[in-house]
């Protein structure tokens, strides 16, 4: 089994370079939201400044500002796509059991790796959320398209009563909402303990 390949940054490194852009403006572009991602990753969204991506993209200032308005601007334009694309980060392995639990084993399992490998990008995401209402509606709609997709998983895999969809759905916000608690103790602001 293959492993798969759960930084987002990884992700944009490898799409960059298999797959650049014809103009030089949109390569420079790429490699502003990479730098940015680099040092959202290890920073976090707060401390963050616009001279640590010029300065992790080996590019000046004044470059920066002729793609961007400012932080914000950046970390907005980086986090509506990481949010877009945490499918890529958090899939399943392929598994040779078709065990329900198993299947749930193996998704969660996805999904904690994909934090981990992306934890300053998820801190990131939610401190915006916090100080941007209209970021922040994006990442709630997200989590709750994503109870959604499973809750309707459930009830077509199980064959259960359409009738359930509302209680299966609830009960898998529940499920979604621990998950984030968990993985924000674990991930984005560790406990010693």
């Amino acid at each position: 089994m293959a492993k798969i390949n759960r930084s987002y940054i990884t992700y944009l490194e490898t799409n960059l370079r298999k797959h650049p852009p014809k103009r030089k403006g949109d390569r420079t572009r790429q490699s502003l939201l990479i730098a940015a991602a680099k040092v959202m990753n290890s920073a976090g969204f707060h401390a963050m400044r616009v001279g640590d991506i010029t300065h992790t993209a080996g590019v000046s200032d004044g470059i920066f500002y002729f793609y961007f308005k400012d932080k914000n601007d950046i970390a907005l334009t980086l986090l509506e796509s990481f949010l877009s694309s945490t499918h890529l980060i958090s899939g399943a392995p392929e598994t040779e059991s078709t065990s329900p639990f198993e299947q749930m084993c193996a998704a969660n399992l996805g999904w904690i790796e994909g934090v981990r490998a992306n934890a300053g990008l998820m801190r990131s995401m939610y401190q915006l959320a916090d100080e941007n209402p209209e970021f922040g509606l994006l990442v709630y709609a997200s989590n709750r398209a994503w109870s959604r997709r499973v809750a309707q998983s459930v009830v077509r895999n199980r064959s259960l009563d359409d009738d359930l969809q509302e209680p299966v759905f609830f009960a898998t916000s529940l499920l979604v909402g621990m998950m984030d608690d968990l993985m924000r103790r674990m991930a984005f602001y560790p406990e010693p303990t």
